[in-house]
């Protein structure tokens, strides 16, 4: 069960999220963000990642016009975007199923690309978004609530795109 947090902290995202996936955050959820995506997928965020530490690999694919599939290092996800308030989480779903303590779970988290190119990640902090929230609805209006937080996300994973 501790494998696939541990991965998950360091995508993102977001994917969305396809993210995230970090140090501080990676709380598993029974919900997604949205049941339906907001939004279409964006070709800027596929392709093949790495972290800056050159620890981490996520392939960023499109599945059909509102789906990214994940694979981040080795375990298969499902995203897509939620947008909360206008900020563009994602709901991000386990799709491996080897692990069957997190398979079908979720992860919220964060996407942005830089400037320069870079893919930051983060996931929703679960201490402002509880596990134990159990309904998309409930989750949105935390999401919501928090959004001028500091405290909202988690660190910041980066990741370089392979050429």
């Amino acid at each position: 069960m501790r494998k696939p947090i541990l991965v998950i902290r360091r995508f993102t995202p977001v994917l969305l999220a396809m993210g995230c996936w970090l140090a501080l955050c990676g709380c598993v959820y029974d919900v997604p963000i949205t049941e339906q995506p907001t939004r279409k997928v964006d070709a800027q965020f596929l392709g093949n990642w790495t972290s800056q530490d050159g620890k981490t690999k996520m392939k960023v694919s499109q599945y059909d016009e509102y789906n990214y599939v994940l694979i981040f290092n080795g375990d298969l996800f499902r995203a897509w975007s939620s947008d909360v308030g206008g900020t563009p989480f994602f709901s991000v779903k386990n799709q491996d199923t080897t692990d069957a303590g997190s398979y079908g779970k979720f992860y919220y988290s964060v996407w942005k690309l830089a400037d320069d190119g870079t893919l930051h990640a983060r996931l929703v902090n679960d201490k402002l978004v509880p596990d134990t929230t159990k309904d998309s609805a409930s989750v949105r209006k935390l999401l919501k609530a928090n959004l001028q937080n500091p405290e909202l996300l988690g660190d910041e994973s980066v990741f370089v795109k392979d050429k």
